[in-house]
């Protein structure tokens, strides 16, 4: 039988929720360090959920609090489904107070809980987080809560809130290239139909015939800036509302929090930098991370797919990684070049009182 569970609200991350962050990061990824974690808590509206049994921490939650009026809200929860769901979203919203308690880890929503716990007691530590955190809603005011990209692999979490009554949205998902079969750049291209394999060939050929070459490297601030610079292109093509100086200080915060797992590789024309992927290199996991271009200059050359998803492969199989993520956009493309998606769904749940 499960002992009490308590649990407590912090603006900080507590240095006893370092233990179940170092297990969780060897199995997810870095966006599970402490220290990533901990760079998402430096907002004011941030806060994290610390749950303990016997003094030790079990379950983790970060959550972030939206302050804006019922449509830009909407429109923020309408970008992280795609568009999925966007009337029954603006239809949830319609009415409320502005204000949306978000629950997001980065890349995706994960309610934290100890691994080497039973699923019972999985099953219990989730029950107490999803009360928390709407209570936690009610506090701050909030007319609802959501929980963004939750992975289908996630299937406690995701079962509990359907039991909850919580809305669920398609949100797309995440794309992965397997590696553990594969040892060599020629064996992934085997895995792909005759046609694409021609075509993947021939987006190499043309990117190299273009006059462009990678380079892979170190990060250090002076070159961040320019890679900030570069990623403005790419936030303003998309629209998403970042600029160079809020890309600039996110990025120092990964490069503070990953150390040397966080690396560069550049797209070059002569001496000049004309497009960046930063990227994660850890031992068995690769993950592209954010990239930027100088888009008349790559023009019509492939490489967005040269950078991205080939190099990518062809060093994490080098380096003997068993996978790489490729995150959440271009998610069809990334398919028809060999890649899985794991889907995901956001929940919102019903008006708070």
């Amino acid at each position: 039988m499960m002992t009490a569970l308590t649990s407590q609200w912090h603006q900080r991350l507590p240095d006893s929720a370092h233990t179940l962050l170092d297990q969780l990061a060897r199995l997810y990824g870095c966006d599970y360090r402490p220290a990533m974690v901990g760079a998402r808590l430096h907002s004011q509206e941030a806060c994290c959920l610390v749950i303990e049994r016997d003094k030790r921490v079990v379950g983790l939650v970060v959550a972030h609090l939206i302050r804006t009026s019922s449509q830009s809200a909407s429109a923020a929860l309408r970008a992280v489904t795609r568009g999925s769901g966007a009337a029954e979203i603006d239809d949830a919203l319609n009415g409320s107070s502005g204000s949306v308690l978000v629950v997001r880890n980065a890349q995706e929503s994960r309610v934290m809980v100890d691994p080497a716990l039973s699923d019972a007691d999985e099953r219990r530590i989730l029950a107490h987080a999803i009360d928390s955190i709407v209570e936690r809603a009610r506090e701050f005011g909030a007319r609802r809560a959501c929980l963004t990209k939750v992975g289908s692999d996630q299937r406690a979490l995701t079962s509990h809130l359907i039991d909850a009554r919580w809305a669920r949205y398609e949100s797309g998902g995440s794309a992965h290239v397997d590696l553990r079969c594969l040892r060599t750049f020629d064996d992934y291209l085997s895995t792909l139909p005759a046609a694409r394999r021609r075509e993947v060939l021939r987006e190499i050929r043309v990117f190299e015939k273009a006059g462009l070459h990678l380079m892979s490297g170190p990060v250090d601030d002076a070159v961040l800036r320019e890679v900030a610079s570069l990623e403005a292109n790419h936030h303003e093509r998309y629209e998403t509302g970042w600029d160079a100086d809020r890309i600039l200080t996110r990025r120092r915060e990964w490069s503070a929090a990953l150390g040397d797992s966080l690396q560069l590789l550049s797209c070059m024309r002569d001496d000049r930098r004309v497009g960046s992927l930063l990227y994660v290199r850890e031992q068995e996991r690769w993950e592209a991370r954010s990239v930027g271009f100088d888009y008349p200059a790559v023009d019509r050359t492939f490489a967005y797919f040269n950078m991205v998803f080939y190099w990518m492969i062809r060093a994490a199989l080098e380096a003997r990684a068993q996978t790489v993520d490729f995150g959440h956009d271009a998610l069809q493309a990334k398919v028809a070049r060999g890649a899985r998606v794991i889907p995901s769904s956001m929940f919102v749940s019903a008006v708070i009182r």
